[in-house]
């Protein structure tokens, strides 16, 4: 989400092609270690193979879900299997999907630990989603799961979250 505000720099909700050949600049320069650098017609072909890929309803911009895929391939797939099934969450396997978007540990999830968790989960109801979709789902999961309102999740929350979001529940949170 962080990339995303970056590089929106207009603000509308979509990366636009100025706005991803700036991503992409930037990335070779992060890399110029290797001493490398880019073309003005590279620039182009990389920003077009790009949007090729990646901009899969052909509208010459990615929205927030095709740039995530850009960004970070990798799907959870531990947490769309439990999520997808209809059991009880057991305690290990919540103990490991609050272990997976703790990232510094203190046992509470908050700010970029939110935001990784409701893409997450934002991924299995709904491929398709906008920058704005994204932040009225995640307000929506902050409200059912954030009980005590200090914008922060705690395991017992998570477990919450979690077991509102049993495949037959999925639809009622999403856009």
């Amino acid at each position: 989400m962080k990339i995303w505000l970056e590089f929106d720099q207009d603000k509308s909700g979509y990366i636009e092609v100025d706005e991803l050949r700036n991503f992409i600049s930037k990335l070779f320069e992060s890399r110029m270690e290797n001493k490398i650098e880019i073309t003005e017609e590279k620039l182009n072909d990389y920003t077009q193979s790009i949007l090729k890929i990646f901009d899969k309803n052909s509208d010459g911009k990615l929205q927030l879900s095709e740039m995530i895929k850009l960004i970070n391939p990798n799907e959870n797939n531990y947490l769309k299997l439990v999520v997808n099934s209809f059991s009880l969450i057991k305690k290990d396997q919540l103990d490991e999907i609050f272990s997976t978007y703790d990232k510094d540990g203190n046992q509470q999830l908050h700010d970029e630990e939110i935001d990784a968790l409701a893409k997450d989960l934002i991924d299995i109801v709904n491929k398709d989603y906008i920058a704005e979709d994204f932040q009225m789902f995640k307000k929506g999961l902050l409200k059912l799961g954030d009980v005590n309102h200090d914008g922060i999740i705690s395991k017992q929350e998570l477990y919450l979250i979690l077991t509102a979001f049993t495949s037959k529940n999925l639809h009622d949170l999403s856009m």
